[in-house]
């Protein structure tokens, strides 16, 4: 995994972890506890995938136009 795929992962296990505690707190009495770690993690993968789906893509020179060098 690289270093941007390893960002794009975090962020979005953060995004649906946080998403999921919130609607814990709303609806579930506030039991931070079963939120399912699993479920963000599967997330997170399907991102790294669609990311990677993306610069393979005919237009991946246009995605990230910041380049080292």
């Amino acid at each position: 995994m690289t270093n941007l795929e390893t960002q794009v992962w975090a962020a979005t296990f953060a995004a649906e972890f946080a998403r999921e505690r919130k609607f814990q707190m709303e609806y579930g009495g506030g039991v931070v506890e079963d939120i399912n770690g699993f479920s963000c993690a599967e997330i997170a993968d399907s991102a790294v995938e669609r990311l990677r789906e993306a610069l393979n893509g005919d237009d991946a020179e246009y995605l990230l136009p910041v380049t080292d060098g």
